[in-house]
């Protein structure tokens, strides 16, 4: 019998945990910062010619969600927008000197 009241108070204490959203690590402060970091290096991105495709729209979801006061995602986002844009750049130094292979 204890097993069971045990297995019950469990699953409701996980149902419980599950129910409730957990509060957002990241401040507005952090996705604005982040937001901004991800615009500028996809500007640097843009002018070199190697913006990748989805780096547009992750920002715009980003804010998006900095909007709804979704601060962790919009870090996530912003974050990850980021690094492709940093990608774009690196792929641009590799190639520039690119030149087929007769």
């Amino acid at each position: 019998m204890k097993k069971v009241l045990t297995l019950a108070a469990i699953t409701t204490l996980v149902s419980a945990c599950a129910f409730f959203e957990p509060e957002n690590i990241h401040s507005k402060a952090d996705a604005d910062n982040a937001i901004a970091a991800a615009e500028h290096e996809a500007s640097r991105a843009d002018k070199l010619g190697f913006l990748w495709r989805d780096v547009d729209e992750m920002i715009k979801k980003a804010k998006t969600a900095a909007k709804d006061e979704k601060f962790d995602d919009a870090v996530k986002l912003a974050n990850v927008a980021k690094k492709q844009s940093q990608l774009g750049i690196e792929q641009a130094q590799e190639q520039k000197n690119a030149a087929p292979n007769l």
